[in-house]
């Protein structure tokens, strides 16, 4: 597997806001065919895509909802989104 390590900004009306938000990818190593091994923060976050060991949980985790397409970017623009507004199926 591969693990990279990546920051995005906080959105913008959240509580975390103007912070740089650190974060740890597993990826595996047929990625782009399957998701994330995980996806880590680094910090701890309250948060309800988040678990109690700071994992991102979300749809996108899911081979079902997965498509090759995505790249890691698209992966962080997600994360980001669902900072800024909580929901899917975690």
């Amino acid at each position: 597997c591969l693990h990279l390590e990546a920051a995005i900004t906080g959105p913008v009306s959240t509580p975390y806001e103007n912070g740089i938000l650190f974060i740890d990818l597993k990826l595996p190593e047929e990625f782009p065919f399957s998701p994330p091994q995980s996806i880590i923060f680094k910090h701890d976050i309250m948060h309800p895509n988040v678990n109690e060991i700071n994992e991102f949980r979300s749809e996108i985790s899911k081979q079902e909802f997965w498509s090759p397409t995505m790249t890691i970017r698209s992966i962080l623009e997600h994360v980001w989104a669902r900072l800024a507004i909580p929901g899917g199926d975690s």
